[in-house]
Parts: C-alpha cells; structure tokens; sequence
C-alpha cells in the first residue's frame, strides 16, 4: 500500500478535512529522465497506438498540465517531454512518459478516473553535486536558471489555481519520484560517508519541504510518494569516455549509496514507499547492451534501450503504469476518509 489518503488540511498542520467542493486528485511525477519519459508512440502496438489517439483527442477522457500553455489538457505524446538540460520549456512532440499508460490505467478506476496529472522530469537533473553541504538543482536550496523545485512548485501553484477557479479544489495525492540515477556517478574518493550522508539529507530535505505548511497556496496533505528503487546494476554499466568530465570517473559506482538513502527515507516517512522498477530497466544485465551507447536520443534495429539507462516504450506503456494503478486501487476512496476533525 503506498500510504492513506488525506481530503485537505488545515493551514500548519496535518488536520484532516473533507471539503465541501468536489475534489480532484492530483497525481504529480518528478525526477530526472526517466520521469519525463524516452517512449515513443511508434514502438507501440497498432492497437495501442489507438489507445494513445483517443486519449489525445479526449475520447478517453484525462487531464496533463501543460508549463506551456498553462492548462490541463488531454494526454498525448510530447507533452512536457522537454531534453536539453538547459531548457526548461523544451518539449519532444514524439516521446512520452510514463502519464500516457497511467491515464490509461487509470481511466476505468471510479474515482481515479479525474485523477490531474503534473510532471516534471529533467535529464541529469540531481539532488547532490558529492559532498555534505551541496545541492542539486532538484533541491529546493538550490538557485540558478535550472533549479527545478521552485519551478515545479510554481506549476502546481498555478494548476490548482485552475482548478480552484472552477469551483472545486485540486488535492495532491501521490508523487511518483523517479531520480537518483544520475547521483549515483561521482566519483567519490574517500568520501563516500560524507556523500551518503549528503545524499540523504537533500533527498529528506526534498520530502520536508513538500510537506512543509505554506509550500503551496493551498493547503495540501502529507500525500503519499513512491520512491523508484535504484537500480543495482547500473554499477556494471560504465562508459568513462563519455563521462570523462568526471575525475576517476567509473559511473554508477555509488548506487549503493543511493539505494541505502532511499531505503533510509522509507523507513523515516510512512508516507513514503520504495517502488521497484528494477526487473524493467534491465531485464537482462547483458554487457553489450550494458555499454552500447546510442548519441542524439536514436535507436538502431535490435538495440534495446534508449540513450543510456532508459525505461522501452512498451514498459513505459504498460508495466509501469499497471503497478502505479494497482498501488492506486489500495488508497482509500473519499467515502473513508471521515469528515472534520
């Protein structure tokens, strides 16, 4: 179970209320590529791309907030999609994350049905530069063009403002944090205490400032957040030339590190679930698809994975999303969640 559903809250508590406006939950998803998304309609079956269409043009209702246009509209591919690290509005028209299956998924669940997405992924985006006391641009201490926190809260802000103008109110339920990849590469020296202990006090930082009272305009629950699990066997995949940037560079080398962080968190937030992937990233630990190296985002025929680390589009598509939604299945309705104090 991923953790227990709060209606609202009182402003610098956790007191739970049931509004009397019609609710719409709200499911955010944040991280660093794998969070955007690398699928790409094409790789799909005829009759899911078929599926993707009529989401795309509402036949299968749903809701994706767009940074651009700054509004919810129907989900379809390209959609907040952005690559370039250094662009914060830049979007892919052909690629899409793991919103597309989930609105999918979730489109036949009651409740879930409503459910608003926000997302809001980066390549290479962190929460540590490797040694106690730094920050990543995903840390809200972090400042500068690329600081995504603010960013993102600043989007959240503005769709719940959307949704409150039409006369209900928007309540987030679940994060879905897919990062950590990109932090596992320092190379650390003798400093590895020192940047697991970096590591995870931004990544409980991170957690404490969403749920800080006053984060957002309108008061929001301690909502649920799964965590995906570092995947182990990102240690074996190493490519030092195009890492070289980094000194002593052998890449991935401190996924331990991370995964103890995020197992650490786990136990410090019962709100918090660690979410496995792991069997989708990398369903055979085959060395030479480990170091193949695709530049300019392009696949060959018969590679199987895009770029470096990234989740297929059929995973994507189906497996992701079908563990999200039974997750989802296992949070209480609203009907259980007793009003006032």
């Amino acid at each position: 179970m991923v953790g227990w559903l709060l209606v609202s809250c009182s402003p610098g508590s956790n007191t739970v209320t049931a509004p009397d406006k019609e609710v719409v939950p709200i499911i955010l998803i944040a991280g660093q590529s794998n969070s955007r998304g690398v699928g790409k309609v094409a790789d799909l079956s005829l009759s899911d791309q078929k599926l993707v269409e009529d989401l795309a043009t509402g036949a299968i209702p749903s809701h994706l907030w767009n940074h651009s246009t700054q509004r919810f509209e129907n989900v379809k591919a390209g959609i907040n999609t952005a690559v370039k690290n250094g662009a914060l509005l830049n979007f892919t028209p052909e690629l899409f994350g793991v919103e597309v299956g989930l609105a999918v998924q979730t489109s036949a669940m009651n409740f879930w049905d409503q459910a608003h997405i926000i997302k809001w992924g980066k390549g290479g985006a962190t929460l540590d530069q490797r040694y106690l006391g730094s920050h990543g641009n995903w840390s809200p201490e972090f400042s500068g063009p690329t600081a995504h926190y603010p960013f993102f809260i600043d989007q959240i802000d503005k769709a719940l403002e959307t949704i409150e103008s039409s006369g209900k109110v928007g309540v987030i339920q679940l994060l879905i944090w897919i990062q950590g990849e990109s932090d596992s590469r320092w190379d650390l020296g003798n400093n590895e205490g020192s940047y697991g202990e970096a590591y995870v006090g931004n990544l409980r930082n991170f957690i404490n400032a969403l749920y800080s009272p006053g984060t957002f305009k309108s008061p929001q629950p301690n909502f649920s957040i799964l965590i995906a699990r570092i995947h182990k066997g990102l240690e074996q995949f190493a490519n030092c030339e195009r890492y070289a940037r980094y000194p002593g560079c052998t890449p991935f080398q401190s996924v331990d590190t991370v995964a103890l962080a995020q197992e650490t968190i786990e136990k410090e937030f019962p709100s918090v679930s660690i979410f496995d992937l792991t069997d989708l990233l990398f369903p055979e630990l085959d060395s030479v698809k480990l170091n193949t190296w695709i530049e300019d985002g392009q696949l060959t025929p018969g590679e199987t994975y895009y770029g470096d680390i990234h989740y297929v589009s059929e995973d994507l598509w189906d497996a992701m999303p079908a563990r999200i939604a039974k997750e989802l299945v296992e949070l209480p309705t609203f009907e259980e969640v007793p009003k006032g104090r």
